[in-house]
């Protein structure tokens, strides 16, 4: 792959219009496990270069989970040619390129995202980290560009910002959010449908794997603390996707009381993706930060190896010691269950 000299510029929305006005053959990057925002963006942006005539194709390291076929249209994204202009979105570092996707690591031209924690890799890079997703950054440049808004990337841009901010739901989600918001049904968006598919329907799989999961369920940190653990052996048991674990992050965070939800779900032997989520003054970003990581203050992800009890002694730790007073200090656990080895 040719690689190009990295300049490391920040751009504005007008440079970054510029640059893919001018561009051809692009390749737009999502990141490794994309959820919502990553491929919302990336589709959204495909969708309005290729209105312009311009040959676009969207690539992700990692299979497309079933929620999310009906934007994408198959499970494999791949480069389906040699690019001249290569575009990341919502990835934060290279490392959420995934492995197949690493040879495009030294030639990226434009990344956009909103993670206060990006490296800043491209050789532009258009950060917003006030905005509260992807989507929305996306929707702006579209704007510079005067892209018409269709009905295809309405509803693409609506997924972004609709599962980044929890259906709005989330701190994250402010005033410029729900303009946008209101935008995007003004101009055809589909709020009640992409709703029900993004938020409300659940797999028969998906409610036998909550069950077994929030058998593990145990806190740390007089109950400021909440860990649930999927392992394979649970995912095998229930028969589960990937879909019907994504829905499982937030409800060790849901529980009145704690301050900070775990999820720590097992990918490989001995090897941990970590998705922390905070409702007080807890910065999981910086938890993660701490172990290769990053995010937003509220919603975070790290990947970890080890043995799952060593992996979440070093999580639990660090959180303790970053952030809880000297009674909160303590590590022994309370298995709701009564016996760590049901797990």
């Amino acid at each position: 792959m040719f690689q190009r000299k990295r300049k490391n510029k920040p751009a504005s929305l007008r440079k970054a219009a510029a640059l893919l006005k001018k561009a051809d053959n692009i390749l737009i990057l999502t990141h490794v496990r994309p959820d919502g925002d990553t491929l919302g963006s990336a589709f959204a942006l495909m969708y309005a270069l290729e209105g312009m005539g311009k040959r676009v194709c969207v690539a992700c390291d990692s299979k497309i989970t079933k929620k999310y076929l009906f934007l994408t249209g198959s499970e494999d994204l791949y480069p389906r040619f040699k690019p001249d202009f290569v575009v990341t979105v919502d990835i934060a570092s290279l490392g959420l390129l995934g492995n197949s996707l690493r040879e495009y690591s030294d030639c990226i031209d434009l990344a956009i995202d909103h993670h206060p924690t990006n490296t800043m890799f491209a050789r532009w890079n258009l950060i917003m980290d006030k905005s509260s997703a992807a989507g929305v950054i996306i929707f702006r440049l579209l704007q510079q560009m005067k892209v018409p808004f269709t009905n295809k990337i309405t509803d693409a841009i609506y997924v972004a910002i609709s599962t980044d901010t929890g259906c709005f739901r989330y701190s994250n989600t402010d005033a410029e959010t729900l303009r946008i918001a209101a935008a995007l049904l003004e101009n055809g968006a589909r709020m009640e449908y992409l709703n029900q598919i993004l938020f409300e329907l659940v797999s028969p799989s998906h409610v036998t794997l909550q069950g077994l999961a929030l058998k593990t369920l145990h806190y740390f940190g007089n109950g400021k603390i909440a860990i649930i653990r999927v392992t394979r052996d649970l995912i095998a048991k229930a028969k589960a996707a990937d879909d019907d674990i994504d829905n499982i992050t937030n409800l060790a965070r849901n529980i009145s009381g704690v301050e900070v939800g775990l999820l720590l779900r097992e990918t490989a032997p001995n090897e941990y993706k970590i998705s922390a989520r905070s409702n007080g003054d807890v910065d999981v970003s910086h938890i993660c930060s701490l172990f290769g990581g990053g995010g937003h203050k509220k919603a975070s992800g790290c990947m970890l190896k080890g043995e799952i009890n060593e992996v979440e002694g070093r999580l639990v730790t660090a959180i303790l010691n970053e952030y809880f007073s000297e009674e909160d200090n303590r590590v022994e656990n309370a298995f709701t269950s009564g016996d760590s080895t049901d797990f």
